[in-house]
This record gives C-alpha cells, structure tokens and sequence, in this order.
C-alpha cells in the first residue's frame, strides 16, 4: 500500500512523513482515504480517485462531486501520531478489520482503544463514515450541527466513546427507519444547511466552507473587462443583455493566451467585470474597481467578426454595485480576462457574499424541487413566475427548456411527429422530427451516459468536439471545396 500511496506527486503526499522528512514506514487504511478527502480542489480529488481506481482495479464510477463527505484537515491528515507509528497504525487496521466483518463487539472495542490514542478526536467517525457510509456516520461539525435539527441528541467532544456514539448511531437508524432515508442522504442534508449557515467542515474553524467556493467546487470566478478596443465601453450593454463577449485576434500572441483563458471558462462559472487603474490622488497605489457580478448560464459561443474571433456567454448578473479594492497587486490585472487565484481572497470574499445571497433568495424552492421533483407557481400573469422558474434552474445549473402548452400545441410538437420537407428533386415528403420532449430526454441520456466516463475521455472527446466544429466553421466561411474518396468534389453549408 505504501509503495503504492508513495507513487502519488509528492504534492498530494507530501504530508506522508516522519519528523525526520522521511517515508514512513506503515500506514493505515483510513489514512489512505484521508489522502483524497481532505481539504483540496475537487479537481485533485478526482484525479486521486482515478489513480486508486486504476492501482485497486475498483469498478465503481469516479465521483463528480464530493457534498455530503467530510474533510480532514489539511494541515492534520492522517489518523496516527508519527511519534507512535508501530502502535498506532496496528489499532486502526484492527477497527477497520472488524467494521469491515460487520463484528459490531469487535468494533466497539476498537473504538475506544483507537480514541485514545494521541489526536484521534471526531475523526476517528470520518474515516467508519468513509468505508461503511450505510452503517456509521460521520460526527464532523456539520453533522453535529445538524443532528439535533432533527431530533438526534449530541455529546461533547471529551464523551465521544463507543457506548454514546453507538447509541447515537442507533437513534439514527430508527430516523432512518421511520423516514425511509439513509446516512448519506442526512449527510447531504446536512451540508445543504451548512452552506444556508455557513458551518465549517474541518477542525480548522477558521476556514469557512462555501457553496461557491472556488477551492471546493468546480466553478471558478474569472476577472473580465467590459470594453472593446481599449476605451468602448460594453457594460450598459452587457448587463442589459445579460450576456459577456470578448473579441481577439487569433494571430496575436497576447490574444492567444487570452483566447487560452476565455475557452476554459465554463457554464456555472462566475465573471466579475472589473476596471483597473491608479488613484488619482496618489498614481502609485493601483486599484481594481468591480462594476458587476454575474454567473454564466451556458456554454461559449464562437463567430468571426471582420478579422477578430467574438467568444460570448450568456451571463445572468446578479450584482451591478461598484466597489473598489486598493493594493499594489491589483496593477497585475490589468488584461481582459483573469483567473481568480488565492492572492485575492478579499475579491473572493465579497463575491462568495453576493453569490450567497443571491442564493438564499431560491434556495427554499430549490430545496423543495429537490424533496418534490415537482413544482408549481402559481400567481396571475404578469407576476414573474417564468422569470423565476429560469432563476431557479440558473441557480441549480440545470440544463432546462420552456414549453408554453396552448390550444394548438399537440403530441407531435411535444414529442414527436411527422414534418413537411422538400426533397432534392424537388418534390414534398415528410420526415419523422423530434419535439421538444424527447430532445431533452435525448440530452438528459447523453448526460448519463456521459456521466460514467473518465475525466480524461470526456477531455478527449471535448477537444475532438471543438476540434470538428473549428475546421467545419472554417470550411463553412471559406467555401473550402473538399473531396469523397471517389474523388467527387463538394463544399460544406450546414452541419446538422
């Protein structure tokens, strides 16, 4: 198991040491969960559990997301003390051993040698959560938290033995019972009310876990101008549209790494258009002025414009009020668009606080779509109600289409019929035609079906994807003659 945890990029384990900086020399199995459930991005999260899926030869799916499991610390992520490895270490595969035999005595008594042993606090429940999710629950702040919302008594820290957490542990299968649910649905119950409260999920109580954390999620905030050519500014225009678009030259090599950045940015992202310049007051002192805050709501669009490429989004901004942050690293940020990194925690800040409060605002509809799978709003015409039902499913980023039923709409519009078409000779026929049900369900498959590849095929995928619609684009606007392999010529003027 070392040889095999030690194979990782020292990045993800380095932590893995002696006093001395050296390898150790055991380790034990919740530990080696620790490595990919502690506190870093969920995309290193994914890449571990494709690593271990691969050295185990696990046939279970990679996890997309992680809501719902708790973190370790990073600064504390191993379940040991270093300076009592060959103790340590042996008690923890024996707990392990007996949760896995489901030997409920054994695993009780296991349970307070392991509590005693040196910086073994809540954690111990993390790691019996991680490898029996249906049997054990996970006592980190936000459980404990939550639990006795739903009528499930705590204890303190200094009580946590087997007798009082196997007694909780029974209070929560009869909850179970009574309620057809299960542990890790209470488990994400419970980080949906931590994200409403903002509850902390490490044993650092400092660190604050957001929905739209950009360490946590994979959303990610982008600074962006709003003016083309320098000085014409798009602002009123963008907001008004509610759209985003940046305009480069493809053979400029500063506009290449700018079109670089612009494709990564993806639906559910978060843009803040900013302005950035010197006080007039004292011109050594940059500052970034924030004119407005949006999260983008669909995939980019590409089209040519005279020489320049146009990339556009469609951005649903939720803030348009200025604020002004002042610091010499703001005369960084000066290009069109950049990547929001950890130096600028304040910006993150400010903007998780619009996010969180635009937010609040659905999330009681969005958790009663969750709970109901169906919703109806009700109100005369006029009221909002179509302009709320698109906010809700922004705020899920959903995928999500509108039907207005009518006298005159049928079966063959809402799922499938026959349409007219002329064909090549000239002559009328008619052709089976989708509706706008069965398209989605047709999306809704491809997603499922996307949804159990690996992260390195969709990445192939995608790039073959935006690979064939750049050189049909160009041969679109080009008029590019082509040839079959029988050598007959033809030019391309639709892909369907």
């Amino acid at each position: 198991m070392l040889d095999i945890v030690y194979e990782l990029d020292k990045k993800y384990v380095g932590y893995i040491r002696t006093n001395d900086g050296e390898q150790e020399i055991d380790i034990d199995p919740f530990s080696l969960f620790g490595i990919f459930n502690r506190r870093i991005s969920n995309e290193n999260r994914i890449k571990l559990c494709e690593y271990f899926k691969v050295k185990f030869d696990i046939k279970a799916d990679i996890p997309l997301d992680f809501n719902g499991i708790p973190v370790l610390d990073a600064r504390k992520s191993v379940l040991f003390d270093r300076r009592f490895v060959s103790t340590d270490i042996s008690q923890l595969w024996n707990l392990f051993e007996a949760v896995i035999l489901n030997n409920t005595s054994r695993a009780k008594e296991y349970f307070d040698v392991v509590r005693n042993q040196k910086g073994i606090k809540w954690n111990i429940t993390f790691g019996l959560f991680w490898i029996r999710p249906y049997d054990y629950i996970s006592l980190d702040d936000v459980n404990r938290t939550y639990l006795p919302k739903i009528s499930i008594n705590m204890f303190n820290e200094h009580q946590l033995n087997a007798e009082n957490y196997f007694s909780l542990l029974e209070n929560v299968k009869n909850k179970i019972n009574n309620n057809e649910i299960d542990i890790p649905e209470i488990s994400y119950k419970a980080w949906i009310f931590s994200q409403k409260n903002k509850i902390t999920t490490a044993e650092d109580p400092s660190e604050e876990y957001t929905e739209m954390d950009i360490s946590n999620t994979n959303n990610k905030y982008w600074l962006v101008g709003y003016t083309f050519s320098g000085s014409n500014s798009q602002i009123e225009r963008f907001t008004k549209e509610s759209v985003w678009e940046g305009r480069f030259d493809e053979n400029n090599p500063i506009d290449q790494k700018q079109i670089s950045l612009v494709k990564s940015i993806k639906k559910g992202d978060v843009l803040i258009l900013k302005s950035s310049s010197t006080k007039e007051t004292n011109h050594d002192i940059p500052f970034l002025r924030i004119k407005a805050v949006g999260i983008v709501t669909n995939d980019i669009e590409i089209t040519k414009i005279d020489n320049l490429t146009q990339y556009k989004f469609d951005v649903d901004y939720i803030n348009n009020e200025e604020k002004d942050f002042d610091r010499s690293i703001y005369g960084a940020y000066r290009q069109t668009i950049h990547q929001v990194d950890d130096k600028l925690k304040e910006i993150i800040d400010y903007v998780n606080a619009i996010v969180k409060n635009d937010m609040e605002k659905y999330e009681k509809y969005i958790t009663l779509l969750k709970e109901t799978k169906n919703l109806v709003l009700t109100g005369a015409p006029g009221t909002g109600k179509t302009h709320l039902a698109k906010k809700i499913a922004q705020r899920m980023n959903a995928e999500f289409e509108f039907v207005q039923f009518h006298p005159s709409y049928d079966y063959t519009d809402f799922v499938e019929g026959l349409r007219p078409i002329e064909k090549n000779d000239g002559q009328m026929g008619f052709e089976r035609k989708d509706g706008v049900f069965k398209e989605f369900c047709k999306l809704a498959i491809k997603n499922l079906v996307d949804s159990q590849k690996s992260i390195e095929i969709l990445t192939k995928e995608k790039s073959w994807e935006e690979k064939l619609n750049q050189f049909v684009e160009n041969a679109i606007e080009n008029k590019t003659t082509l040839k079959t392999v029988s050598g007959s010529e033809f030019i391309i003027t639709e892909m369907k």
